[in-house]
């Protein structure tokens, strides 16, 4: 591979992982090698620092390739602060730049919260530290068989035994103590959970608003406007209310489409199956719908222009109705569809290929704290290199990184 030689200066551009000699170091956009091959893994920037490895240590080092956590860890984690989380004979420590130790590596697990709590186990028994001013400052004693933070009230539950739980603020404050009849958290419990109260409900607004009902073989839709009520003729073989906004899933035959609540066809019916999950109500000009829908045993995306006019569906194949599989990444700008075996990168917002679908490999890399988005690409002689949203390939001829 050619690339030019700026030996660890920094570059203003992102920085890519860039192979040599078997080794690997970083190259930015244009090709220019800012920091030297020397590393048998490297990891992309989060922020100022990249984890490496050699042999089967860990460490980090900054943009200017300076190694600012030593590789001499077994594991090590790092999120957005110059807090590093490293682990050594199994026990776990939160170091610093520059060797600087803030909590001593004899733990059995850390978890950082919000980047200023760290929810430790030390024999079994679990306690917090805070962050203040650069120090660690015991928060929560190890005296609790489980602690769990919560972001809906901003406090900690902490259990004793299975069934006891004292809920306390980000203050030392205890909110309120009380006995669990039954316990659903296991003993080892460590980490964030947002508690999903929406499992709890249905929309019973929705499902009372759209019936369906059957007339002799067929089904129809009743539709409750107010106080008042229409019908949606029974001319159908299966009707499905969904979740989503104003799309009615229906079946004549074997072949499915979709109507609105006002009877007008959204999506043609001509398909073996819609993925309602998949699909998209937002409207995206010129798409006041977009459907992935099955036929033939394969996947596409159709979208329609027309939406709710009294003209009806205007449908377009946006993606063609050819791939065996879809994937979505992160809020869906790009997909990375398959066929054959065959992996290939499409855009969700332009339906144009980024690349063809060719390689043995795809997988999106998040460049941290960026709005650049690369591809990792393998290719059946299992080169590895990376591609940007527009085709562009950086460093191809890579071997392919574990």
């Amino acid at each position: 591979m050619c690339a030019n030689v700026s030996g660890l200066a920094q570059s203003s551009s992102p920085l890519v992982p860039y192979l040599s000699g078997g080794k690997w170091g970083f190259a930015d956009t244009s090709g220019t090698i800012t920091i030297q091959p020397k590393y048998d893994t490297v990891f992309f920037f989060k922020g100022d620092y990249a984890k490496v490895r050699i042999s089967n240590k860990y460490g980090y080092i900054n943009t200017m390739g300076k190694e600012v956590v030593p590789v001499q860890y077994d594991d090590t984690r790092y999120e957005e602060s110059d807090k590093f989380e490293v682990a050594t004979g199994g026990k776990w420590g939160v170091v610093g730049p520059n060797r600087k130790i803030y909590l001593s590596i004899d733990f059995d697990n850390i978890k950082h919260i919000l980047g200023k709590y760290y929810i430790t186990k030390k024999a079994r028994k679990y306690g917090a530290f805070k962050l203040e001013k650069k120090h660690f400052i015991k928060f929560l004693p190890h005296v609790y068989d489980s602690i769990i933070y919560y972001y809906t009230v901003d406090a900690f539950e902490c259990r004793t035994g299975r069934d006891s739980v004292t809920l306390i603020d980000t203050s030392k404050h205890v909110i309120k103590t009380y006995t669990l009849y039954r316990s659903t958290v296991s003993d080892d419990t460590l980490g964030v959970i947002e508690p999903n109260f929406d499992m709890f409900f249905e929309d019973h607004e929705r499902t009372d608003k759209l019936r369906p009902y059957k007339l002799g073989s067929k089904m129809g839709l009743i539709v409750k406007l107010g106080r008042s009520e229409d019908t949606i003729a029974a001319v159908f073989d299966s009707v499905v209310v969904t979740e989503h906004h104003n799309l009615i899933l229906v079946r004549k035959g074997n072949h499915w489409g979709a109507i609105n609540e006002e009877g007008q066809t959204i999506l043609e019916l001509l398909y073996d199956s819609v993925d309602v999950k998949a699909s998209s109500m937002v409207s995206f000009r010129p798409y006041t719908q977009r459907f992935r829908v099955y036929k033939n045993g394969k996947l596409g995306i159709v979208g329609n222009r027309n939406g709710y006019n009294q003209f009806g569906a205007h449908n377009e194949v946006l993606i063609p109705i050819s791939y065996d599989a879809i994937y979505t990444y992160g809020r869906g700008d790009y997909l990375i569809v398959s066929n054959n075996g065959k992996f290939g990168v499409v855009s969700h917002n332009s339906f144009k290929n980024i690349s063809e679908t060719v390689y043995k490999d795809i997988q999106r890399e998040w460049v941290y704290g960026s709005k650049w988005t690369l591809f990792r690409v393998t290719d059946f002689e299992d080169n590895t290199f990376f591609m940007d949203t527009k085709g562009k390939v950086y460093y191809k001829g890579a071997s392919n990184q574990k």
